[in-house]
């Protein structure tokens, strides 16, 4: 018979070999996330050098206010044909697609072109082609990975959630939530947007497999919620990771905004000054 002077040692014992565990899973995932962070640093100066193309597709829903249940007034969808590639401002690197086509349909070169990689990136016209009502201006596949810039990870919380086998790759599952201000995310009034998400991290490289970043915003006359997920792949030609996929959703009460973003034809580039003034040569 087991006395309740053992049975007091038995629960010790267990409750101090799980909090080791859980002590020994914190610096396990300390670790990785580490891991994860130098791996974003090095690799958005790698994929700084890279150009692809982008095939972006967007489908809009509206539903009717009036009617119970309600029902669909309204559809809309778009296609875009893009160039897509990071370019460096600072410290700090933006996603930028060169819209080249709209539903087939070439898209007319400006009269005029910026002239720096700040004003390229503030010019931002490829947000002139999105549909639906929702201001959107991070619809581009390597955003959640800024979560794990130096800079920004001690403004979010993180948890392990389990494992997962992406591409080949055994992968840890970690929950992102943001807990400090100024967000990564800001309204057009300038107010917080906390984001929350998952990444897929391969634990020994720190490496990204998948990303999935969820806005929640409750302020405003219509809430709704945004939700981004990219899945990256192994392009054999550059030995890096890139992206393969990104979906979006938006969703308030009567509107929804779905788009997919599939990416092909990465390769690497580079530019050449000549000696004549104003003239680059490719």
């Amino acid at each position: 018979m087991k006395t309740i002077a053992g049975t007091l040692v038995v629960l010790v014992a267990a409750a101090v070999a799980a909090g080791a565990a859980r002590g020994q899973d914190d610096r396990d995932l300390e670790t990785v996330l580490d891991r994860a962070a130098a791996y974003v640093d090095a690799y958005e100066d790698e994929l700084g050098m890279i150009v692809g193309e982008e095939e972006y597709v967007q489908n809009a829903t509206w539903m009717s206010r009036a009617a119970r249940p309600p029902v669909v007034v309204d559809r809309e969808r778009r296609r875009m044909s893009s160039d897509f590639l990071l370019l460096p401002v600072r410290d700090r690197w933006y996603g930028v697609r060169s819209v080249l086509r709209v539903d087939g349909n070439p898209v007319e070169e400006p009269e005029t072109f910026p002239e720096s990689p700040r004003e390229i990136v503030e010019d931002r016209t490829d947000t002139a082609y999105n549909i639906g009502d929702f201001t959107r201006t991070f619809n581009v596949p390597t955003f959640a990975l800024t979560v794990l810039r130096p800079e920004n990870v001690d403004r979010f919380s993180f948890e392990r959630r389990g494992r997962d086998r992406i591409e080949g790759h055994d992968t840890w599952e970690i929950r992102f939530t943001e807990v400090v201000a100024p967000t990564l995310v800001r309204g057009a009034d300038g107010g917080a947007r906390f984001a929350t998400g998952r990444i897929w991290i391969a634990p020994g490289t720190g490496r990204i497999l998948r990303t999935e970043i969820v806005i929640d915003v409750r302020t405003g006359r219509e809430p709704y919620r945004a939700t981004q997920r990219v899945q990256y792949e192994e392009n054999s030609v550059l030995g890096i990771l890139v992206p393969a996929s990104m979906e979006e959703r938006y969703d308030s009460e009567f509107h929804t905004v779905e788009a997919r973003a599939d990416y092909s034809e990465f390769k690497r580039f580079s530019v050449q000054v000549d000696q004549a003034p104003g003239t680059i040569v490719p």
